[in-house]
């Protein structure tokens, strides 16, 4: 456009083309597409984007992604995702969520409590159930014992669960009636089992006369052994004065009621916990007559192995197995073997001393086959070249000249024409010297090579 008659003129200038969409990468599933241009002035010219490249593919990771709900392998370039599965199989409990039998992530929620409730657990004022689970210490149920009557044999028993609490009851005296013999009179207790007597006392002589000494014979009345809790009593009756007479054995220890004996309940054995065989105790001083003995625990009933983690030739992977029985919810491992290399073998790695092959596994910085380099024959020109790698390694030489040498001479000595020797590659001097004699008619000296700067005065 002319600036002073402002008419067009002359050609039309260059597009000025700007991006309108950039260029996009390739990606896993796409190739790239080149960025589409688009002149700025007459916003016709274009250049429209076109693919190029392949599509990346996906890097699947060799491990599992653990996620909350499920677990897959993951891509390291995009966000797919494959063999995407939820969590599955394990058993909670109350102490632990289920542990997904396929990568080992604890998932869910807690289970709810076992109670035991086959029989309770007491001390001396309560009764409750505990829960069955490993190491859960919650109880439920708790409550103190209540019902039963006390007596003066017996604690009272608890309605509940049968276990005997508080303190023994007061004697029951029979009142109605005084029991005597010669000497005495008393009143008894009137609960079974009890020999204690009250109001014990001596007949007044002087209303009675002096008493008799019974010498029989005597007609037996009764006989109550002794018991591991009472003493034992004969009654027998005097025929002289047909009064009763008490005989009192002490307690025995040893005399317990095994025929009504109280069972102690056993538990079986688990694959986590010891057992009891069951036992036996006297139902009236509760002394043990049958000793419980520990059953031991069971083996676990293992499943299947199960790999959750793949070897590679760096690193171990890792095989679980989990024990079948309820509750139990153990696990063991097991390391699988490194694999075997893969040496990539078509091309020698080097360094300037030494020459190896590598492992092509990602990750893996394993070498073989390493070495130092060996073999060829250094020149003046060049390195020697390793005869396995065909690597170039040390120095030239400076003894060694391939290339070939010539004579250059530099004075006329005693006897002869002296000449130092010379490498036809690198011009260096090779440090042989000699001398062609003036008699050696097969030597011009005018066609020789001269160095005249090496000219040295004889003597001198």
């Amino acid at each position: 456009m002319c600036d002073v008659c402002k008419q067009p003129y002359g050609e039309f200038g260059e597009h000025k083309m700007e991006i309108v969409e950039p260029a996009v990468e390739p990606t896993c599933e796409s190739p790239g597409m080149t960025a589409y241009y688009r002149c700025s002035v007459c916003e016709e010219a274009e250049i429209p984007s076109e693919e190029y490249g392949e599509p990346l593919n996906h890097d699947w990771a060799e491990t599992l992604t653990q996620g909350d709900t499920t677990h897959y392998y993951a891509c390291s370039r995009c966000e797919a995702r494959k063999d995407e599965a939820p969590h599955s199989g394990g058993t909670a409990t109350c102490q632990a969520k289920a542990k997904c039998a396929v990568c080992g992530k604890e998932y869910g929620e807690l289970a709810d409590h076992d109670w035991e409730t086959s029989g309770w657990i007491t001390d001396g004022s309560k009764h409750w159930h505990k829960c069955k689970t490993p190491g859960c210490t919650a109880i439920t149920d708790e409550a103190a014992h209540s019902g039963g009557t006390a007596t003066c044999q017996a604690k009272a028993k608890c309605e509940v669960c049968g276990e005997e609490y508080g303190m023994l009851g007061e004697h029951d005296w029979d009142t109605s009636a005084w029991i005597t013999d010669c000497y005495k009179h008393w009143h008894k207790c009137k609960t079974p089992g009890c020999s204690a007597i009250t109001d014990e006392a001596e007949i007044p002589s002087e209303e009675y006369g002096e008493p008799l000494n019974h010498e029989g014979p005597f007609i037996l009345v009764s006989q109550t052994p002794a018991t591991c809790v009472s003493p034992g009593l004969t009654l027998s009756k005097c025929e002289a004065c047909g009064k009763e007479i008490r005989e009192e054995t002490p307690i025995d220890p040893n005399a317990h009621n095994n025929l009504l004996a109280e069972l102690i309940p056993g538990k079986a054995a688990t694959c986590t916990e010891t057992g009891l065989t069951d036992g036996e105790r006297c139902p009236d001083c509760k002394a043990i007559l049958t000793a419980q003995k520990e059953i031991p625990t069971l083996t676990h009933d293992w499943g299947e192995w199960k790999q959750t983690k793949a070897p590679t030739c760096f690193e171990p992977g890792e095989a679980t197995r989990t024990c079948k029985s309820d509750g139990c919810g153990a696990t063991e491992m097991l390391p699988v073997v490194l694999i075997a290399h893969d040496w990539d073998t078509s091309a020698w790695i080097t360094d300037g001393s030494n020459h190896w092959h590598k492992c092509k596994t990602p990750g893996c910085t394993a070498i073989t086959d390493e070495a130092a380099h060996s073999g060829g024959m250094a020149t003046c020109q060049a390195k020697a070249k390793c005869a396995v790698c065909g690597e170039d390694y040390g120095e030239k030489s400076t003894e060694n000249h391939a290339g070939g040498t010539k004579k250059v001479y530099y004075t006329e000595g005693d006897t002869g024409y002296e000449y130092y020797v010379v490498c036809l590659s690198c011009g260096e001097k090779t440090g042989e010297t000699g001398v062609t004699p003036y008699d050696d008619e097969t030597f011009d000296p005018s066609t020789g090579e001269w160095d005249y700067g090496e000219i040295l005065v004889p003597g001198s």
